[in-house]
């Protein structure tokens, strides 16, 4: 099976919100649209031909408007920040001084939309 510029492209570009499935039920009708064994934009699906014609960034909806923060996530977000500051954004450290696993204060980095690399000394 071989891909066309633009077929792999829009491929590649489409933001996939079914995931794995609807990527395996996207190649399987694909592949029988091609005649000649190479898929070409035409046999992809037309939700994915706008999104060859654009950055993946455009095509991405707008995310939510997050919900105002708790008091609880409120003192914590701002335990996060002191803790990268004292430590020079070293999240290792900030989870060993919270008792924490290093996986958890990177989930609450993510959530809280905290950059550790901005308090890099």
């Amino acid at each position: 099976m071989a891909f066309s510029v633009d077929a792999g492209r829009a491929l590649l570009l489409y933001d996939w919100p079914a995931n794995v499935r609807e990527l395996e039920k996207c190649l399987a009708s694909a592949l029988l649209l091609s005649r000649h064994g190479r898929i070409e934009l035409e046999h992809v699906r037309d939700s994915m031909r706008s999104s060859s014609r654009q950055p993946a960034a455009a095509a991405r909806k707008a995310p939510p408007t997050p919900e105002p923060l708790t008091e609880r996530d409120r003192k914590l977000r701002e335990e996060l920040v002191e803790l990268l500051r004292q430590n020079g954004g070293n999240v290792t450290a900030v989870a060993r001084a919270m008792g924490k696993a290093r996986t958890q204060v990177q989930r609450w980095l993510r959530r809280f939309e905290i950059d550790p690399g901005s308090f890099a000394s």
